[in-house]
């Protein structure tokens, strides 16, 4: 029942829209991956959060959207919270310093320093624990619809969700669909990843849609250009 969603404070468990996220800047021990600005910051509970931000970053308004639309329409995605990001220890440009790990020799140390805002920013949850035997494995869209179940019921219906997906996928023109972005996890409840009891599938980045582009993507949340 989309009428009763409240779109602006989101699914279950999501953050009051622009609350103020306190977290301490993360070195990662591999390059982050990506094209546009982005960090690792450690919150108040030890976990370490994935932070996209800056005005201009359109990666930031396309995720806002396409989670929210997916939750509104009985999909499963992740949760993206908008936030301020108080960091501590950051640098002035942490993409900047992040991209120069890549070239240096050796690492630079570790930025010190206060805090640092970020605003606009976004923070991903994900939905449930992540199915994979190497970090960014994800999943291709050709095994998304040709693997179903042996049940021939339940093979009946996960062609027909799947089938829906990869329609909104294309309406949204979700031109970076690298399987790395396509995400197998085992929901809430589920039990453990091993013998997990409630699999699911879900776009894991939505940062390239509503733009100009498939697989060579030029825009991303560009209303006119989709």
């Amino acid at each position: 029942d989309t009428a009763r969603l409240d779109v602006r404070a989101g699914p279950a468990g999501s953050r009051e829209p622009h609350a103020t996220l306190d977290c301490t800047f993360v070195v990662p021990a591999t390059p982050v991956g990506g094209n546009t600005p982005k960090f690792l910051c450690r919150d108040g509970a030890g976990e370490v959060r994935k932070v996209k931000y800056g005005p201009n970053n359109m990666e930031v308004h396309a995720e806002v959207f396409g989670a929210r639309l997916l939750w509104m329409l009985g999909f499963y995605s992740e949760r993206i919270d908008v936030v301020r990001v108080r960091c501590r220890g950051c640098p002035e440009d942490p993409w900047d310093f992040l991209q120069g790990l890549v070239i240096a020799d050796p690492r630079p140390p570790p930025p010190t320093g206060g805090v640092r805002e970020f605003h606009p920013a976004i923070v991903e949850t994900y939905f449930g624990d992540l199915i994979e035997s190497h970090p960014g494995q994800g999943l291709p869209w050709h095994e998304i619809l040709a693997n179903l179940s042996e049940d021939p019921e339940r093979a009946a219906l996960q062609r027909v969700h799947r089938e829906a997906l990869t329609l909104l996928a294309s309406f949204l023109a979700h031109g970076d669909s690298k399987p790395g972005n396509q995400t197998l996890a085992c929901g809430p409840g589920g039990g453990q990843t091993e013998s997990c009891r409630l699999p699911v599938i879900y776009i894991g980045d939505l940062g390239a849609i509503l733009g100009r582009g498939w697989r060579v993507v030029t825009s991303k949340a560009d209303i006119e250009g989709w």
